[in-house]
């Protein structure tokens, strides 16, 4: 797993296909990002993807408690 900070209008790059651009900051626990992919690739919030809490589980043994209360 890669953790970074990004900045209002900042932009993650994956593999030169996927662009995740950061469009509104923080408001309370809100956090607001656009992403363009190609139409082959599955874009699906974490909470409608099978076996995410295995996943959330083994996230915050790796940033901690407070870092997983974050992205609560």
């Amino acid at each position: 797993m890669l953790v970074l900070g990004r900045n209002l209008n900042e932009t993650l790059v994956i593999d030169g296909k996927i662009f995740i651009k950061i469009v509104r900051g923080r408001q309370g626990n809100n956090l607001k990002v656009a992403i363009e992919a190609p139409r082959e690739v599955s874009v699906v919030r974490g909470e409608l993807f099978p076996g995410i809490e295995k996943m959330e589980a083994k996230w915050a043994k790796v940033l901690g408690p407070e870092t997983a209360e974050q992205r609560g």
